[in-house]
C-alpha cells in the first residue's frame, strides 16, 4: 500500500471539521489533547501541500479512494519535502530512553562493565588460582621463589622428571602428539605378556616401540639438574626415564628402571599372597613392604638362588646366547632368539617397570627410599611429567595432605591450583625453564651471600662433564644454554 493510500484510507469528517485517522501508524498509547491537536493540524497542511503539488489528482472527491482515478505524481517541490519532514518528525514518537540501571547508592557499577573489567587479559595466568593461595603473575616470580627455598631456606627439595625433559634430546615422550602410548603398550608392557612369549614380545612389542635414538646427549634441562644437584645438598631427585640421560648419583632414583639393563623373570610370582602390608600408617605408600621383605627372606635363605630376580642387574654383554647380546649392542631391530639368565636360565626382560609390577618387584626401583624422601619434603618440582602413573599420583596426594607447594614445570599438563593443592606452574620448554631456575639460584646466591652447603656452585663446564663422557667442547652449545636465562612464562 502506497504512502498516500495508508494515510487517506477510511477518512471520514466528523462535523466539526476535524479529521480522525483510523488506520493510523502512530503508537497505541493515549496522548495528550495538546499532541493530538498538534498532529491533526499537521495532517491538514499535509492534504494542502499534496492538492497543490498533485494537479492530476482530484482532492475534492473525498470518496474517490480508488487506484485506477490517481495518475503518477510530478516530483515534489523543496517546500513540500520540508513539509513532509517535518510531519514525520512530528508524527514520530520520541525515541525510548536505554535502561540503564543506576547504583549510585551502593557505588556498585552497570553488570556489563563488572564483566569486561573482571575478564582475564592474554597476560594474566595460566588457571585461576583460589583465593588465599600463592598466585604468580610476575614473571619469574615463582623461580625466584624457588630458589629462595633451595638456597636461602634449605629446604628438602625433591625433583621429579618425566618424558617429557628428553624431548629435546631426541627421545619421543609416552603421551602427546608424537609419543608412542597405545593400547598396545598398556596390554603388552606386563609379566604376564611376556611369560607367553618373551621372542614375540621383544620383536613386535619392546624393540618397535620402545627403540632409542643413536648416542642420545643430555640436553640443557638435564645439565641444569645435574649442577643443581651437585651444588646443593638438599636437593634429590626421581627420574620415571629408563633412557639413563640423567648421570648417576648417590641423590638420583631411577624409578622406573634403566635401558641397557636387564631382570631375570620366574616363571611364576611368589608374591601373590594378601595386600595386607606392614606400616599401612605410613605418610607415603608407593610399594609393598611386607612382599618385598619376604622375597629378600627367600632368597637369602638360599631357596632361590638367582640374584638377578630380585636384587642385581644384569648388563647386555652378560646375556645369552652370545649373538642375542651382539643383538642389542648392536641396536638390531629384532632378534632371533630371546636372552636367558647366565645363573638360572630363565628368560631376561628389560629392567623396566611394568604395568603388573609394583615398586617392591626389584631393589633397583628403591621404592623405600623413594618412600622417605617423599615423606621429609618439604617441596616437590615436576618436570615434565604428564601425572599418569602411581609415582605421581602418590606425591600429588601426599602434597595435598601435608599443603606442600608444587612446582610444575612443564608445556602442558598444567595443574589446576585449589583448596588444597598449592600448585604453581612453570610453562615452556625444560631445557629453557631448567636453567632460568639455575641463573635464580646463583643469584639469589649473589644477592644473599649464602654459601650452598659449604661448597660452591659448580662452574657450568663442571655439571657437563659429570652429565656427558663426551668432550667438553662438543658440550658447549648445551653449557651456553644452562648458563643462559631464557624469558618464561610462569603461571599458577
Amino acid at each position: 500500500m502506497s504512502p498516500k493510500k495508508r494515510f487517506l484510507t477510511r477518512r471520514r469528517m466528523d462535523q466539526d471539521g476535524v479529521e480522525t485517522t483510523a488506520a493510523s501508524t502512530a503508537s497505541t498509547a493515549p496522548a495528550s489533547d495538546a499532541r493530538k491537536h498538534q498532529r491533526r493540524n499537521a495532517s491538514k497542511n499535509a492534504d494542502v501541500h499534496r492538492n497543490d503539488d498533485d494537479t492530476d489528482y482530484d482532492a475534492g472527491d473525498e470518496n474517490n479512494n480508488s487506484s485506477s482515478s490517481r495518475k503518477k505524481h510530478r516530483p515534489t517541490s523543496p517546500s513540500s519535502s520540508t513539509s513532509t519532514l517535518q510531519l514525520s518528525s512530528s508524527l514520530s514518537p520520541p525515541p525510548p530512553k536505554p535502561s540503564v540501571k543506576r547504583y549510585k547508592k551502593r557505588g556498585r557499577k552497570p553488570k556489563q562493565q563488572q564483566q569486561q573489567q573482571s575478564s582475564p587479559s592474554a597476560a594474566t595466568t595460566t588457571a585461576e588460582i583460589t583465593p588465599g593461595r600463592r598466585r604468580s603473575s610476575r614473571g619469574n616470580s615463582s623461580l625466584s621463589e624457588l630458589a629462595r627455598d633451595i638456597v636461602v631456606h634449605r629446604k628438602n627439595v625433591v625433583f621429579i622428571t618425566g618424558a617429557g625433559i628428553s624431548v629435546a634430546s631426541g627421545v619421543r615422550p609416552f603421551r602427546g602428539k608424537s609419543g608412542v602410548w597405545t593400547q598396545v603398550i598398556w596390554t603388552t608392557a606386563t609379566r604376564e605378556a611376556f611369560r607367553k612369549n618373551p621372542l614375540d614380545w621383544y620383536n613386535q612389542f619392546w624393540l618397535p616401540f620402545l627403540e632409542m635414538p643413536n648416542n642420545p646427549k643430555p640436553n640443557a634441562g638435564h645439565i641444569a639438574l645435574t649442577t643443581l644437584l651437585a651444588a646443593y645438598s638438599n636437593i634429590d631427585m626421581i627420574t620415571q626415564n629408563v633412557d639413563g640421560l640423567h648421570p648417576p648419583s648417590d641423590r638420583l632414583i631411577e624409578a622406573h628402571g634403566r635401558l641397557g639393563l636387564f631382570k631375570c623373570i620366574p616363571e611364576e610370582d611368589s608374591d601373590t599372597d594378601s595386600d595386607s602390608d606392614d606400616d599401612s600408617d605410613r605418610l607415603v605408600h608407593l610399594g609393598h613392604r611386607r612382599k618385598h621383605r619376604n622375597a629378600s627372606k627367600h632368597i637369602n635363605s638360599g631357596n632361590d638362588h638367582c640374584p638377578y630376580r630380585k636384587s642385581k642387574s644384569l648388563t647386555v654383554d652378560q646375556l645369552l646366547p652370545r649373538r642375542t647380546s651382539v643383538a642389542f649392542s648392536r641396536k638390531k631391530s629384532t632378534i632371533r632368539e630371546a636372552p636367558r639368565c647366565p645363573c638360572c636360565g630363565n628368560a631376561i626382560a628389560p629392567q623396566a617397570l611394568l604395568f603388573d609390577e609394583g615398586y617392591h618387584a626389584h631393589e633397583f626401583y628403591q621404592f623405600e627410599r623413594m618412600e622417605d624422601i617423599l615423606a621429609k619434603a618439604d617441596v616437590l618440582v615436576f618436570c615434565g611429567t604428564s601425572f599418569a602413573v602411581r609415582l605421581t599420583v602418590v606425591a600429588l596426594d601426599h602434597a595435598r595432605d601435608m599443603s606442600l607447594p608444587v612446582y610444575n614445570f612443564n608445556t602442558q599438563d598444567l595443574l589446576q591450583p585449589s583448596l588444597r593443592l598449592n600448585a604453581e606452574n612453570v610453562t615452556g620448554k625444560s631445557e629453557e625453564t631448567l636453567p632460568a631456575l639455575v641463573a635464580a639460584c646463583r643469584e639469589m646466591e649473589r644477592t644473599f651471600k649464602k654459601d650452598a652447603g659449604g661448597t660452591a656452585m659448580p662452574s657450568t663446564t663442571t655439571a657437563v662433564a659429570a652429565a656427558t663422557t663426551t668432550t667438553t667442547t662438543a658440550s658447549a652449545p648445551a653449557a651456553a644454554a644452562a648458563s643462559s636465562s631464557a624469558p618464561i612464562f610462569v603461571g599458577s
